[in-house]
């Protein structure tokens, strides 16, 4: 009987893990966020990725995404983040320079572009810096049949 659930053996499972390491060690990984969306339908009046969304932490969804993002580089680099305080008595995560060597590429809408990027900047990118990631407006074109039509 062949079952319909496939797993990974424990072999595969850790060499997909070195080569991904690997990879992220070499710098030749990249994270892309689709983050056009406003959070009307969640009634919240801006970009959905500053949305609490109800953990007991409070974190949106732009810093657990960013999180997962640099806990992979530190994993890669078998390093841990130092903390920094800011003026308002917080404390950020530092992330060490030599796990930071890939790029997080953060796709917005024209509405929504200045609070995003504004919304990394404020929280200190979350422990990284700025240079990690690349912040990009999706175009607004209107859509084509196959005969080059608008379609409304």
């Amino acid at each position: 009987m062949i079952s319909d659930k496939t797993t990974m053996s424990a072999v595969d499972s850790a060499t997909y893990t070195s080569v991904g390491q690997t990879l992220i060690k070499d710098g030749q990984v990249g994270v892309v966020v689709l983050a056009g969306g406003q959070g009307s339908r969640l009634g919240y009046p801006g970009p959905k990725g500053k949305f609490d969304i109800g953990l007991p932490s409070h974190k949106t969804l732009f810093q657990i995404l960013t999180e997962r993002f640099f806990k992979a580089q530190m994993d890669a680099h078998d390093v841990t983040p130092d903390t920094t305080e800011l003026e308002d008595g917080s404390s950020v995560p530092v992330i060490p320079a030599s796990a930071l060597n890939c790029t997080m590429f953060i796709m917005t809408s024209i509405e929504n572009h200045e609070e995003t990027v504004q919304f990394f900047k404020d929280n200190s990118y979350f422990g990284g810096q700025e240079s990690n990631f690349v912040f990009f407006a999706q175009q607004m074109l209107p859509a084509l049949d196959t005969n080059g039509k608008i379609m409304l």
